[in-house]
């Protein structure tokens, strides 16, 4: 593998499973019965995250995904417009 190649999955995005799938749903479920109520991340996000690379990211399901971090919604919104463009 080339070192650019370590820095991100290929062929993200991917969905290989409807989010959330079946391994994020019962990682989700052990959270809420084990966690408390002083979290500092949105648990809004349906997200097992299993690894990172670069500017995507894996969840535990297999499915592969742009990680856009903190970008402006107008940004944002221009890529999901293109993207969907087809």
């Amino acid at each position: 593998m080339s070192r650019f190649e370590d820095l991100h999955f290929p062929d993200a995005p991917r969905i290989a499973v409807e989010p959330p799938g079946p391994k994020t749903l019962a990682l989700l479920g052990l959270q809420e019965k084990y966690e408390s109520a002083a979290v500092l991340y949105p648990k809004s996000l349906p997200l097992a995250i299993d690894e990172g690379r670069g500017s995507t990211v894996k969840d535990v399901d297999g499915n592969l995904f742009l990680d856009l971090g903190a970008c402006e919604t107008s940004s944002v919104t221009l890529l999901v417009r293109e993207v969907t463009r087809g």
